[in-house]
């Protein structure tokens, strides 16, 4: 549960994915049961509820490069922000108008390159301000679990 509510510590790219793609497939489904029912204060907590996991989960993966998790509101807040702009713009209009076209690419470029920071990048090696190497964690539980099952074969 801390992966999805807490925003200290780190997490590989792997684990990153993994999340974002349980997030974004439970999101959709609840979405679509929700619209099912016509229940916009459902929809709204829905989509609440997955902003604030994927932003715990991509300030996690940004202190894996050794980045404060802050810049998570560049690249998942101001997007929505954005988005959301555009459709209050759009409200009385038919057509994009410049300021709307202006908003939504800014919008895609930050959510572009945050994704693509946080998706693809590398983390530190070895602990960084913000915890240990979750990768060097992982091999060294790997091995400790080869030592302990290689011990107890030996019984």
């Amino acid at each position: 549960m801390g992966l999805l509510f807490g925003f200290s510590g780190r997490i590989p790219r792997d684990v990153y994915w993994r999340a974002t793609v349980a997030v974004v497939v439970a999101t959709a489904l609840a979405l679509y049961a929700a619209r099912l029912y016509g229940n916009l204060t459902v929809m709204l907590g829905i989509m609440a509820a997955a902003l604030y996991m994927s932003v715990a989960v991509g300030a996690k993966r940004l202190h894996d490069s050794n980045i404060t998790g802050w810049w998570i509101v560049l690249f998942y807040v101001l997007p929505v922000i954005f988005f959301m702009a555009i459709l209050a713009i759009q409200e009385d209009r038919t057509m994009l108008d410049g300021t709307s076209v202006a908003l939504g690419f800014f919008g895609l470029l930050s959510l572009s390159v945050g994704i693509l920071l946080m998706g693809f990048r590398l983390g530190t090696r070895g602990p960084n301000q913000f915890g240990k190497d979750p990768l060097q964690e992982r091999a060294r539980k790997a091995e400790e679990k080869r030592r302990r099952k290689k011990m107890a074969t030996r019984r």
